[in-house]
């Protein structure tokens, strides 16, 4: 709407309208992307210490009113001159001053405004369904659930997620947690991508990471990309398989994971998500044993766990 109006305001030809309107589009969706991943960059590279909390709105909100100010000062490069009225005949009708064209352009913002809000609030409240009611995750092959005491003691540093959902599966000699942090209606200090949200602090008084990286999923009858991150503290050691499930869609991606909850909102889908984890300590096979736990349980139980959250999502 802003583009709109200054382009209406400095330009006389549709062309240069039209384009600056595009950039103005464009522009502030890509430097969206370059402040989020400035912010979360800084918050990594500072151990937190800065754009951590609302500070980082603030160094968002400078950074927008940058890219703005740029966009504006190029836009006046290429500034219109007012177009001279030709000579009126005596006698005719004083024109009112406003060119019927300038008015087309402000009613095409004004309508578009007053048809996207209502649309804002009908996809908004396409999320509202109410609190997260788990379905059943049943056993497959060998595995079955057994006692949560089995696994060390431990939880993620994530935040904000509407319920949670805990088990432990046993099919040998290794146990296997599941953990799902289930996020619906998100936002502002509930939502599933933040900067806040880790699988293991930095300061965490019990646990430190000892290793991190890709790895690749045979998730039921599919190959997944997600990520690991293995821990240590006095008495154990544990590794920790995770990724992001969004719509029915998997990712480790920050900034994919922000798509796929906008296109679920556009489709009238909400914005159902989660982050899910498998975890398995080390023991007497040592860490062979334990990846092979892992393996195991993803490629039997990956199936049933997938369709545990289309349920979820869709009851």
């Amino acid at each position: 709407v802003v583009g709109s109006l200054y382009a209406y305001l400095n330009y006389r030809s549709t062309q240069k309208r039209l384009l600056f309107v595009a950039a103005s589009i464009v522009l502030p969706v890509f430097a969206n992307w370059l402040r989020a991943y400035g912010i979360v960059m800084l918050g990594h590279l500072t151990d937190n210490r800065l754009a951590a909390g609302a500070d980082h709105l603030i160094y968002g909100w400078v950074f927008f009113g940058i890219i703005i100010l740029a966009l504006f000062w190029i836009g006046s490069r290429w500034q219109e001159d007012e177009e001279e009225a030709p000579a009126m005949p005596v006698g005719s009708a004083r024109s009112s001053g406003v060119r019927t064209g300038g008015l087309g352009w402000l009613a095409v913002a004004v309508v578009a405004v007053g048809l996207w809000v209502p649309v804002l609030g009908h996809l908004e409240r396409q999320g509202e369904q109410g609190p997260v009611r788990f379905a059943a995750l049943e056993g497959q092959g060998a595995w079955q659930r057994t006692e949560a005491g089995e696994l060390p003691p431990w939880s993620p540093s994530y935040s904000g997620m509407r319920d949670t959902f805990r088990s432990t599966w046993r099919a040998g000699s290794v146990p296997v947690g599941v953990y799902i942090g289930y996020y619906r209606d998100q936002g502002p200090g509930r939502e599933l991508i933040n900067s806040e949200n880790r699988v293991l602090i930095s300061k965490d008084p019990v646990w430190r990471m000892t290793a991190a990286g890709p790895v690749r999923v045979q998730l039921g009858d599919q190959a997944q990309a997600w990520r690991t991150l293995e821990m240590a503290s006095e008495h154990a050691r544990m590794v920790v398989w995770y990724a992001y499930w969004i719509g029915g869609r998997w990712t480790t991606s920050d900034h994919l994971a922000k798509v796929y909850l906008a296109l679920s909102r556009l489709r009238g889908e909400g914005d159902d998500s989660a982050v899910v984890m498998l975890h398995a300590p080390q023991g007497q096979g040592g860490h062979a044993g334990t990846i092979a736990a892992l393996e195991d349980f993803a490629r039997e139980m990956g199936g049933p766990l997938q369709a545990m959250l289309d349920r979820t999502a869709n009851p």
